[in-house]
This record gives C-alpha cells, structure tokens and sequence, in this order.
C-alpha cells in the first residue's frame, strides 16, 4: 500500500513542476485577426502577446500603422526594419507606449 501511495505523490509532483514550468507565451499563442485595408494596402493583424480582442488589434494597426483615423491612444507602432541582405520578416508592430514590442506584454504583428 505504502509504494502506491509513493507513486501517486510522485506523480502529482511531476504534474504540478511541468504545469509551472510552462511559460505565460506558451500558453497564449499568436492569434490571429484577419486583415485591414486602408489606401489601398491591406495588411494582416496577428496578437503576438497577451489579451487583446481582434477587434481592438485591428483598429489599433488601422489608426496607428496605416494612419486612416484618429490614433488610439496608449498605443505606438513601429515599421520593421530587416538587417543588412536579410528583409523584414513582417511590416511591423505594435506595443503600448513606452515600450520595446519584443519585450512588452501586449503586442501586435503586422504582416
């Protein structure tokens, strides 16, 4: 009896340190939000990091990447830009004020 109830400990150990062990990105993945057309351009939206609604995301690329609006404020985004021979991976992004996209909590892709 004793050794069944070792195991089960055990198990529930490694169950709880693998669930801790996966980090916040893991669990929130990309999602995507479809496209915005403005001035004849049309872009794809995808949320890179943290909880915002795709309705949201849209609008912030819309007003503050492709200029067709009034911006929204708290938001800032920024052209990509690719190193020396190597293009962008995608055209932008976007983060709150005050922040570096790769880094912050909430961000947005725009290809």
């Amino acid at each position: 009896m004793r050794p069944v109830v070792g195991l089960i400990v055990l198990a529930l150990a490694l169950a709880c340190a693998l669930t801790m062990s996966i980090s916040p990105d893991a669990a929130q993945a990309r999602k995507r939000c479809g496209e915005v057309r403005a001035h004849g351009t049309a872009l794809t939206v995808i949320v890179r990091r943290g909880q915002i609604p795709c309705r949201r995301a849209r609008r912030i690329v819309r007003n503050n990447f492709l200029y067709a609006g009034p911006p929204v404020r708290g938001w800032f985004c920024f052209t990509a830009h690719g190193s020396p021979g190597h293009p962008p991976r995608h055209a932008g992004s976007c983060a709150p004020n005050g922040q570096d996209p790769d880094t912050a909590r909430r961000s947005i892709l725009i290809r």
